[in-house]
């Protein structure tokens, strides 16, 4: 009985994966031109995905930007085919055209299909990251940590399909303004457990510097200064040297702060479809 059982128990989940990957996937057939054969089969992978997303934003009802979407495809491609099949090969003047079958997901849950929804119910808006630094050195750091931090916040909006990212606050429709404080390396010292029981407490040299960088941030819409979101996030770094402990706290708390900001984008996004 407990044998019956388990072969039902498993059938069932055998169904429900094929259903669940009949919903998250579409095979498609497609055409690439290339100069060679790779460029050809790079060329079809993003049509492949270009027409499947396409689809399913167009069944989402989301305003389709052909050229937009192309600019995020092109280095998100990979990781959204599940299979490609080259049915046929031409060469002609050093051109190659292939014909293919592919199997591209299709699950609007991806991190794709959210990434472009996101951009463009947004309509790509033009976002300018400023950071103003509040640390203890005002000498070589005062644009080195700044510039760690705009660079983590910036990589991580063009991740998501962005294309205005801009250096300067004007004529933009966001800006993200945060103040940046770097603490010098501070030597961590513990209890000398030793003279626990004397009279006199002192405390013993670990070898190890801690220092920590924090990040107060605020997100306004430009057009009516409206906040959309404020967050503080921090990173802590320890290490035997004192030479640019800095560095990894900076890293560390400006890849959370980039975080931050895409959470924060999501959620206005949301806006467009309520």
């Amino acid at each position: 009985m407990r044998v019956k059982l388990t072969l039902i128990a498993a059938t069932i989940i055998m169904l429900f994966n094929l259903i669940a990957s009949s919903v998250s996937a579409e095979l498609v057939t497609v055409i690439g031109y290339g100069v060679d054969e790779q460029s050809a089969i790079n060329d079809a992978k993003r049509n492949a995905v270009e027409q499947v997303v396409g689809t399913v934003l167009k069944s989402k009802s989301v305003t389709q930007d052909l050229e937009l979407v192309t600019d995020i495809i092109q280095t998100r491609t990979q990781g959204y085919i599940n299979h490609f099949e080259i049915l046929s090969k031409t060469e002609e003047s050093g051109n190659v055209t292939i014909k293919a079958k592919v199997d591209v997901s299709s699950e609007p849950s991806s991190s794709l299909m959210k990434d472009i929804e996101l951009v463009m119910s947004l309509h790509d808006p033009k976002i300018a990251v400023v950071i103003d630094y509040y640390g203890d050195d005002n000498s070589v750091t005062y644009k080195k940590y700044p510039t760690m931090t705009s660079a983590a916040i910036r990589e991580e909006l063009l991740k998501c399909g962005f294309t205005h990212i801009m250096d300067s606050t004007s004529d933009v429709d966001y800006v993200i303004v945060g103040k940046l404080t770097v603490n010098k390396s501070q030597s961590i010292r513990l209890p000398n457990w030793s003279n626990i029981g004397s009279n006199e407490y002192d405390t013993v040299d670990t070898g190890l510097s801690k220092t920590t960088a924090t990040l107060d941030c605020t997100i306004k819409k430009s057009s009516t200064n409206e906040i959309i979101g404020e967050f503080h996030v921090a990173g802590e770094d320890m290490s035997a040297s004192e030479n640019d402990i800095q560095t990894p706290a900076v890293s560390k708390m400006a890849s959370n702060a980039a975080q931050e900001v895409r959470k924060i984008f999501n959620r206005e996004a949301s806006k467009a479809f309520y």
